[in-house]
């Protein structure tokens, strides 16, 4: 995946940023109620996509990264695709 495609998903999709070879989205909510409603839903997009992003949480905020390890940590389509559902789902 070469940078322009990454740098054009970015642009579509604001939420997520590179950090290395990693795309990287944080998102806060009100309270953990809407922390845990979003990992409900993530579990079932991580199942679907059968690609599984790195997911820290707290009290009221969630960060996620997401790089294609069997693609020697680099991003990839998998990665956008995830990203694309995450943000979906989070602006819906």
């Amino acid at each position: 995946m070469n940078s322009k495609e990454i740098e054009y998903f970015i642009s579509e999709f604001p939420d997520w940023y590179q950090e290395g070879e990693e795309l990287v989205a944080g998102f806060e909510f009100e309270d953990f109620q809407g922390v845990t409603a979003l990992l409900t839903h993530l579990v079932e997009i991580i199942e679907e996509c059968d690609h599984h992003p790195t997911v820290t949480f707290g009290y009221n905020t969630i960060e996620i990264k997401t790089t294609t390890h069997d693609e020697g940590n680099k991003i990839t389509q998998k990665d956008l695709e995830i990203a694309r559902k995450i943000s979906n789902l989070v602006n819906s």
